[in-house]
Formats: C-alpha cells, sequence, structure tokens
C-alpha cells in the first residue's frame, strides 16, 4: 500500500533529520587528517582537469572520472585545498539518506527513518566520506540505481527506467566493481522474483506490488516484453553518459575503449589479489568491527523473515546484501572501503525489519506479546546508531590514523605534518633570501607530498619527482631538500657519503610501516634551527589563493 501523504511527511521529516546528524559527522575538521596517498594521486588528477582540462583514463591502476569532475568544480567555486578536495565525497554521504525517499514505500517511514539513520552514523561510511576516494559516490549511486529499477519493476513507469539506467552509468564512471553491484542487484531481483509469494498482491501481504503483483510466470512475460522504447531511452542514457565521460567529455576517444579494458585488468587484480590478498571472513569482520553485531543480526533476521513471508521487496534487498557480501568475500582482492558496497544493502535490510516490525506493532490484532516483542526490536536496531556515531567521532577525531582499526588503511600519519613543517620551514628560507622555491629531489614518495608542495605555491616542475629513479649526480649537486622511502634509502645514503657534512639527514613516519627519509642542506637547517624551527612554521598552513599554472606537457600537446 501507498503511504498516506500523512506518513509521507513524517518520513521525510526523520530522514531530513538523519542528513542534518551526517552533517555534524562528516563536515567538522574536514581537513584534519594528512591525505591518504590515493587522495594526492586524485588531486594531482583534479588539478590536471583545472590546469589544462586535461584527463585520460587509464584503466591499469586508477579508476572511473567522475570524481574529478566533482572535485574540479570544487575547485573552480572555492580553489583547491584539502577542504575542497573532500567536500564533495562529504556532500555525497550526508545527503545519502535523500536517496532513500525513492524506496519509501518499501522500507515504511520509520524503516526509512532507520536505514537512513544507520547510514548516516555508520564509522565506515562517516570515514570514507571524509575521504576523497571513489567510494561514497558509488553508494549513491548505487541507491539510486536500485531504487530505479525496484521502482520500474512495480510501475513500468519510464522515468524509473531513465533513473536507473543514469545511476548505473554514474556507478561505472565511479569505479569498475559496479559490475559486482549489477550482479548483486540482479540477484536481488531474482530472489524476490524466485521466492516471492504467488498471491496477488493487497493489502494483507503489506507489499507495494513489486513486478506489479504479478505471479513468475507474468512478471516474466512482463519483463521479456519491456516497450523497446524504454529499453532504448535507458541504454542510450546509459552510454551518452560513459561516453562523455570516459571520452573527457569528447576530446579523447580512446577513453571509451579504456573503459572495456578496464574489466579484464581489474578482474585479473580481483582474481589473482595483485598485492591486497586477503581471507574471505576479511569483510565480516570489519563489519563487525564497525557496526556491532546489532546491525548483521538485524539484516540475518530480515532475510529469514523475508524468506518465511515470501515478502518480495525484502527478499529483493536480502538477496542484494547477501550476493554482495558473498561476492566481495570470494574475490581475493580486498581493500576496506569495498566494504561499503555490501553495507549499503545490509543496512537497508534492517530498515525493510523495521518497517515490518512496526507493522506488526501496529496490527491490533496481533499477540500482545509479539507486539511487545517488535516494539522492543525496533528500539534495539535504532539504538545501535548511538554506538556507531560514537565510534564515528572518536576515529576521525583522534583515531584517524590508527591502524588497529581496520579501515583506516595505509593512511598517512599525523607525524607527516612535521615533515611538511620541516620542508616548509626551510622553504620559506630560500625565498626570502632568493625568491624562489627550494631545489627539492623527490625520489619516491610523491604523494600526498606533491599535492602540499604545488597548493602551498611551489610551481610543479616534472624533473623533481622521479619515480622510484636514483638521482644523478647532477642532481644531488643542485638538491637543497632530497626525499625518499626505505626502498631507497641506502642508495641515497651512499651517493650523500662523500658530502655527509654537509646535510642533516632526518625521518619521519609516513604511514603504518613506511618511514620517510629528508636530508636538508646543513646551512639550512641551521639557519631553520636559528629561525625558531618548527615553532615558526606552523602546522596547517594556508593553501596559496593563486596557483600558477605550468605548461602543458609536450606529451599532451597536439
Amino acid at each position: 500500500m501507498a503511504p498516506t501523504p500523512a506518513s509521507s511527511r513524517t518520513g521525510l521529516a526523520l530522514v531530513s533529520l538523519t542528513v542534518l546528524l551526517a552533517a555534524s559527522l562528516r563536515f567538522p575538521d574536514l581537513d584534519l587528517k594528512p591525505l591518504h596517498s590515493d587522495e594526492g594521486v586524485n588531486g594531482w588528477f583534479s588539478l590536471r582537469l583545472e590546469w589544462w582540462g586535461l584527463y585520460r583514463y587509464r584503466p591499469s591502476d586508477y579508476h572511473g572520472p567522475f570524481l574529478y569532475y566533482v572535485n574540479q568544480l570544487l575547485f573552480r567555486l572555492l580553489g583547491p585545498s584539502e577542504f575542497s578536495l573532500r567536500l564533495g565525497t562529504a556532500l555525497a554521504g550526508t545527503l545519502l539518506p535523500l536517496c532513500l525517499l525513492p524506496l519509501r514505500r518499501y522500507l515504511k517511514p520509520t524503516g526509512m527513518f532507520c536505514a537512513a539513520l544507520l547510514l548516516a552514523t555508520s564509522p565506515t561510511m562517516v570515514y570514507f566520506a571524509r575521504t576523497n576516494i571513489h567510494e561514497t559516490w558509488l553508494i549513491v549511486a548505487s541507491t539510486l540505481w536500485a531504487a530505479g529499477l525496484i521502482r520500474y519493476c512495480q510501475s513500468g513507469r519510464r522515468c524509473w527506467a531513465l533513473l536507473s539506467s543514469a545511476s548505473a552509468a554514474l556507478a561505472f564512471a565511479n569505479k569498475e566493481t559496479a559490475l559486482i553491484t549489477l550482479g548483486s542487484l540482479g540477484c536481488g531481483l531474482t530472489w524476490a522474483w524466485l521466492m516471492g509469494s504467488e498471491e496477488s498482491a493487497g493489502p494483507h501481504l503489506d507489499d507495494p506490488e513489486l513486478f506489479s503483483g504479478a505471479n513468475r510466470r507474468q512478471a516474466l512475460n512482463s519483463l521479456m516484453q519491456m516497450p523497446w522504447r524504454d529499453l532504448l531511452a535507458g541504454m542510450l542514457l546509459f552510454s551518452a553518459i560513459i561516453a562523455l565521460l570516459f571520452s573527457s567529455m569528447g576530446s579523447w576517444l580512446p577513453g571509451i575503449g579504456a573503459f572495456f579494458e578496464a574489466f579484464l585488468r581489474w578482474t585479473e587484480h580481483g582474481l589473482s589479489g595483485r598485492n591486497q590478498s586477503k581471507e574471505w571472513s576479511y569483510f565480516l569482520n570489519l563489519l563487525m568491527e564497525s557496526n556491532g553485531l546489532i546491525p548483521l543480526l538485524g539484516a540475518g533476521t530480515a532475510s529469514i523473515w523475508a524468506l518465511r513471508a515470501r515478502h518480495r521487496s525484502g527478499l529483493f534487498f536480502s538477496g542484494w546484501a547477501l550476493s554482495a557480501l558473498l561476492a566481495y568475500s570470494l574475490i581475493p582482492y580486498k581493500t576496506p572501503w569495498c566494504v561499503l558496497s555490501i553495507e549499503l544493502p545490509l543496512l537497508l535490510c534492517c530498515g525493510w525489519l523495521v518497517g515490518q516490525l512496526v507493522g506488526s506493532y501496529r496490527d491490533s490484532l496481533a499477540p500482545p506479546l509479539e507486539r511487545v516483542g517488535a516494539a522492543l526490536a525496533v528500539l534495539i536496531l535504532l539504538a545501535a546508531a548511538l554506538p556507531m556515531a560514537q565510534q564515528s567521532l572518536n576515529v576521525n577525531k583522534n583515531g584517524y590514523d590508527d591502524p588497529t582499526h581496520q579501515y583506516v588503511f595505509v593512511q598517512t600519519e599525523r607525524g607527516y605534518y612535521e615533515f611538511l613543517q620541516d620542508l616548509f620551514g626551510l622553504g620559506d628560507i630560500i625565498q626570502q633570501a632568493h625568491q624562489r622555491r627550494p631545489e627539492l629531489v623527490n625520489v619516491d614518495p610523491k604523494n600526498p607530498t606533491r599535492w602540499y608542495t604545488i597548493t602551498r605555491g611551489w610551481e610543479y616542475r616534472r624533473r623533481d619527482y622521479l619515480n622510484g629513479k636514483l638521482p644523478s649526480q647532477e642532481q644531488l649537486e643542485r638538491a637543497e631538500i632530497i626525499t625518499c622511502t626505505g626502498r631507497n634509502l641506502r642508495s641515497i645514503r651512499k651517493a650523500l657519503q662523500p658530502q655527509a657534512g654537509q646535510w642533516q639527514e632526518n625521518v619521519y613516519q609516513l604511514r603504518p610501516g613506511v618511514r620517510l627519509w629528508a636530508w636538508y642542506r646543513q646551512e639550512l637547517w641551521q639557519e631553520y634551527q636559528d629561525q625558531g624551527g618548527r615553532s615558526a612554521s606552523p602546522w596547517p598552513r594556508p593553501v596559496t589563493s593563486k596557483l600558477a599554472i605550468p605548461p602543458l606537457p609536450k606529451r599532451y600537446q597536439r
């Protein structure tokens, strides 16, 4: 049954409250933690778009283009900074609860509020919304994709088919794992079709007529006879968005072919495990740590409830959740942010269960014990948001670089800021004396160092970044600062041995298990210390209001 206008207004009001809660967890001190290395890469790609309008999709190592175009827009409005770099994903995570509104008739108002509350407070949802990576936008697109799909199966209206197609395109334009989302949504629909009630939908089933209340044969016939105009419109919209984004707005047509090539590359990474192979239980453990036992029990209970009642919408959510969990668990390659694609349908299952429990509580014919049990279960599921919100607050304020949390993954540690203080402190001395930036040789830790130096006014010079190659004697002689990680430490020390007295060697913590070494010219280091050292070079340091745009590299010039 469609919700009454009063219940719709109630649901919208409750979800609006969760948006405010989500904002309070995502926006404060958004630039507090140092950029992750991946954020440094994404920031660099976004700067290239802002400077030169240049983006070329590389399927071997990087993901889709949507994130970079969002970043470019925010750079255009606010200028490049850590805040503007992360603002897009923070906004996406904050507005995620509103994406549940098309699902209100399936979740019911209270169930929609529960799902929105859990999505707003989930520690992993919050942590990665405060990080400039693709996953949060993937989750937003997946939510709208599912909503459009299920609404089209229920109503057959073309607008829902177009929403589903556009959202699917944006999901694929963010990350190749959208292919797993496609399979999981297909499994959810198949499970609902296969195990759902064969009776005509009606008030007694409390089901908003998924597949328009048709039985299995009728639903299959309806699918096979989908209006060709709807199918064609959806395919054209999907293709247009993919072609536009992957071809860099039509400026680089090979990007369209690279879109298809990516699935071969990432399938190979996924099956081989590459450098991120983990045990099958990794995501279950991660869900337990971040969300606790109650949401997992709620999702499991929802799956059993939907199966026993043969409730089609519940079967859709549970089939989507279980197939996503199974797929990601079986693939050897695992990174913690992928948990969001599992967590999304699991929390929707919890919301759907709350909607059903509230219906049972309101049923005056139900036994009193059943009504009391339903009320308690709803309160327990809603209360699960409190420890999740507390963990989100603690981790993002105090433990953002604490690797004991599984989802805090190779995060740049706060000690890295000491390196930036020293780097820019010496830079200030050289700038004051010679009106130029330091001669820096960055052997391998180019990200996120490259982002910080560019946004603080050091012009970009490709010769400074050696990508793991050892510097030449000429480069060593002109260098005033040299940086490297442990893999090149022995070689750099050997090269500097004849000038040992001319260099100050310092070591900093970059991320868990990785340290960063820096050598500074002794006379510059002494002058820096005489002027107060780090106390005279505070962090945070404001970004430069107007960046110098370097010339377009020759390899990109036509």
